[in-house]
């Protein structure tokens, strides 16, 4: 499959774009910044920003899927995941790619994590970023492609308990792994599950 992983270049997207390399994938990863360290036979950088059209509608064409690890690192007013996201959607409509796979947080929704993130965490730290969280949600839903947006408790630099908990409700863990949040991320594309939901993973 041609997949195209969208995000900065943190440990979450070299274990998502290694992990999808060694399942056999075609890959792209599209980035600001180039890649240093990186290279395999079916790897292809794309460099680019999810703010300019252009290169999303260069780098999306001939995909099959498409992988969104966008996120904020500074908890200020911001746009960029939702118009981001809101760039991604219209490239991969004019490329005819159908396949959406959204990667944000449990807490989006409210009442959808652990009492401590919600009421303490995302109030206090985070909540410009989640306030762009819910613009992106916003974005996914409402486009027609088939899309799955995930979310993920806080991620925790581990490679794998092999033990994930998938849920529509609260998760009974305030916390996954690296490794099993990329193991999931890549079965959404061999099988093609949960289109049009919100799992939520934790360990």
């Amino acid at each position: 499959m041609n997949v195209l992983i969208i995000g900065p270049t943190n440990l979450t997207s070299k274990i998502v774009l290694k992990d999808s390399l060694e399942k056999g994938h075609h890959v792209t990863v599209f980035v600001r910044k180039p890649v240093v360290g990186i290279a395999h036979p079916n790897l292809h950088i794309a460099r680019g920003d999810v703010l300019d059209f252009l290169s999303l509608d260069t780098a999306t064409h001939g995909q099959d899927a498409v992988i969104v690890l966008l996120d904020l690192d500074q908890n200020e007013p911001s746009t960029l995941l939702s118009d981001g996201t809101t760039n991604i959607i219209a490239a991969m409509k004019k490329n005819n790619v159908r396949r959406l796979i959204c990667l944000s947080s449990a807490g989006i929704l409210d009442n959808d994590a652990t009492f401590f993130f919600s009421k303490f965490i995302v109030p206090i730290f985070m909540k410009e970023i989640f306030a762009d969280k819910k613009r992106q949600l916003k974005v996914v839903e409402e486009s027609d492609l088939d899309w799955t947006l995930i979310r993920s408790t806080p991620i925790v630099e581990r490679r794998k308990s092999d033990k994930t908990e998938v849920t529509f409700d609260k998760p009974s863990n305030g916390r996954i792994f690296v490794g099993d949040l990329s193991e999931f991320i890549i079965s959404l594309l061999e099988e093609n599950k949960y289109i049009h939901q919100m799992p939520i993973v934790s360990n």
